[in-house]
């Protein structure tokens, strides 16, 4: 990986209301045989609104509750950093486009990496979800060794409220 920055951005023309945390442990997912699809354990995500009814913090399968209106932020970090490896979110997708409730707007359509820190990514809600869980999909890169790259992904939740 080239010499991006990998922290996040100052915050200091945009605070998401909603902040999404991830913590990967790249030692146990680079050392697994077999597709990379599935996190299992090796995925820890947290966010800020706890007190929001946000559900499954500490695993894969998140379900952040938000509000219309909010900007929301994704940012990834390697578990152990003593590993050496780094981490980036590559893609972020719907994990189906016609259960969307297009709660991104249009043209936005989902959130956006920010050019300067491959490890964030940042999106503004617009529509509620209809108290349903929209589910998508995060595609992770870890950096390692010589220039190798392990790509995965999961599926994690949203439910926008009005």
């Amino acid at each position: 990986m080239s010499q991006e920055k990998t922290t996040p951005p100052s915050q200091a023309f945009v605070t998401p209301q909603t902040q999404i945390a991830l913590a990967i442990d790249t030692a146990y997912v680079i050392g697994q045989k077999g597709p990379a699809t599935k996190s299992g354990k090796k995925v820890f995500m947290m966010d800020n609104h706890r007190s929001q009814n946000s559900t499954d913090e500490g695993g894969d399968e998140l379900s952040t509750v938000c509000k219309v209106g909010d900007t929301i932020s994704w940012y990834v970090v390697p578990l152990d950093p003593t590993t050496g490896h780094t981490v980036e979110i590559y893609d972020w997708k719907f994990y189906d486009e016609s259960q969307s409730y297009n709660i991104f707007g249009i043209p936005q359509d989902k959130p956006q990496k920010d050019p300067n820190y491959p490890s964030y990514w940042l999106g503004v809600l617009q529509k509620p979800s209809m108290n349903q869980k929209v589910c998508y999909n995060l595609y992770i890169n870890i950096h390692y060794g010589n220039g190798q790259v392990y790509p995965f992904t999961w599926d994690p939740f949203l439910i926008v409220n009005p």
